[in-house]
């Protein structure tokens, strides 16, 4: 053999090991590449998913004190809220903060008898207990703005235009109040001026009835819905059966307490609430409650007379019980 093709053949085959090993090395650095980037990808998945059942935990809670619900929350059929009552979910940011919404409510009335001289025998009444001015009328249109402040606390206030049976219109701060967020283990609370939990109908905007008048029972003892300036704690259990226990205090410048001329009183209520499913399509509340009231001063609406008032305890005990169906959940 040619010494010069014998060396050629030599050189090649010394070569080939060193080929071999530096493919090697290419291909072992390329798979601790790929190694290293799956890692980043795990570690970056696994962090979030575990961050969500913070997340969920906090947006829970959130939930739970505006709603007053949580994974065992009342039926939406029972207790679906208002848009005007709660416009903005609690910690779920939304394109408007403060989110805005304004409720336009009117009516045509006509009666047989005179508006004027309205009363309910055996009754002391307050002045929104009376019927609305006949004709063409501007019932409780609403302006409401609520907001969330980070996870903490949520705001809501809503401004109420009614036209008034003696002529006018009025302004009034119908709620003003504040929500936190915080509190831990289905605790719920609730500070500033609003609607009474007591019952069922209380705490619903009247945009919201299923009527346009409120029931008889509401207004001869509620002056139609007890609202008032105070603070309330409520709490819901982690049972599968929606239960739901609380109670408030009220300065008592409102009736039944107090008067137009806002004479304090003191006013107490505890309530509890039971609630399910009875399958896909119907859903159950009911609902006992009681209000306890020191009234001082306390003015009847009575046409021609205002000097007959009340100073006393006014106590009510309220038990409620609603059924809705729902086909297949759908509310409307």
């Amino acid at each position: 053999m040619n010494p010069r093709v014998k060396a050629c053949i030599t050189l090649l085959a010394l070569s080939l090991p060193f080929s071999a090993h530096a493919s090697m090395d290419d291909e072992l650095a390329d798979i601790r590449r790929q190694m290293e980037t799956l890692q980043k990808q795990y570690e970056t998945k696994l962090k979030a998913l575990e961050t969500r059942p913070e997340q969920a935990e906090a947006l829970a809670r959130q939930n739970q004190s505006e709603l007053t619900g949580t994974s065992s929350a009342p039926p939406i059929a029972v207790t679906e809220p208002s848009p005007a009552t709660i416009p903005a979910t609690p910690g779920v940011s939304n394109a408007f903060n403060p989110a805005l919404s304004v409720i336009l409510q009117g009516s045509v009335n006509s009666y047989s008898k005179n508006p004027d001289n309205y009363t309910l025998p055996g009754f002391q009444l307050g002045e929104e207990s009376g019927l609305a001015a006949e004709g063409l009328t501007l019932d409780e249109t609403e302006v409401t703005a609520s907001a969330s402040v980070d996870p903490y606390f949520y705001g809501q206030t809503t401004i109420s235009l009614a036209d008034q049976a003696s002529g006018g219109t009025e302004v009034s701060i119908e709620e003003a109040f504040v929500d936190p967020l915080m509190l831990p283990a289905g605790l719920g609370m609730r500070f500033g001026k609003f609607y009474s939990d007591i019952g069922y109908l209380n705490r619903f905007h009247s945009h919201a009835w299923d009527f346009h008048d409120a029931p008889l029972a509401y207004s001869a003892f509620l002056n139609k819905q007890y609202g008032d300036t105070g603070l309330r704690f409520d709490w819901v259990a982690p049972t599968d059966t929606y239960l739901l226990v609380g109670g408030e205090t009220f300065a008592g410048n409102s009736f039944p307490a107090g008067s137009s001329s806002r004479v304090p009183g003191d006013v107490q209520s505890l309530f509890v609430k039971v609630g399910g499913d009875m399958g896909a399509s119907n859903a159950w509340q009911a609902g006992l409650s009681g209000l306890w009231v020191n009234a001082n001063d306390r003015q009847t609406d009575v046409p021609g007379d205002s000097s007959d008032t009340f100073n006393g305890d006014s106590n009510l005990l309220v038990g409620d019980f609603v059924w809705k169906w729902a086909p297949n959940g759908n509310a409307t």
